[in-house]
């Protein structure tokens, strides 16, 4: 199974830090995407985290021309390191009710 994530960030010299850093040294790093609840009453009590532990940047580049902002875009794929999951997500509700 391959279990693989794209994102897309503008760039700047933080991106090219982490390109850096992540991309050229093919070192590993842990990714996690955290969805809260923040609507009025709701908030905090539900959550969705979904984590890929051992990754590594498999691509990394910056679309260099024009007068605009420029993207910088990141292929991320899991890496199984026969000691975590490839991917684990969690759901929270910690909604509970007074009876």
């Amino acid at each position: 199974r391959q279990i693989t994530s794209s994102l897309s960030v503008i760039y700047s010299a933080s991106a090219e830090a982490i390109r850096a850093a992540l991309y050229k040294t093919d070192d590993t790093f842990s990714l996690k995407l955290s969805f809260v609840a923040d609507d009025g009453d709701d908030t905090g009590k539900y959550s969705l985290d979904i984590t890929i532990p051992c990754c590594q940047m498999s691509d990394a580049n910056a679309n260099m021309g024009g007068l605009d902002t420029m993207p910088a875009d990141f292929s991320i794929k899991a890496v199984d390191n026969l000691v975590d999951e490839l991917i684990v997500v969690d759901l929270t509700n910690a909604d509970t009710n007074a009876y």
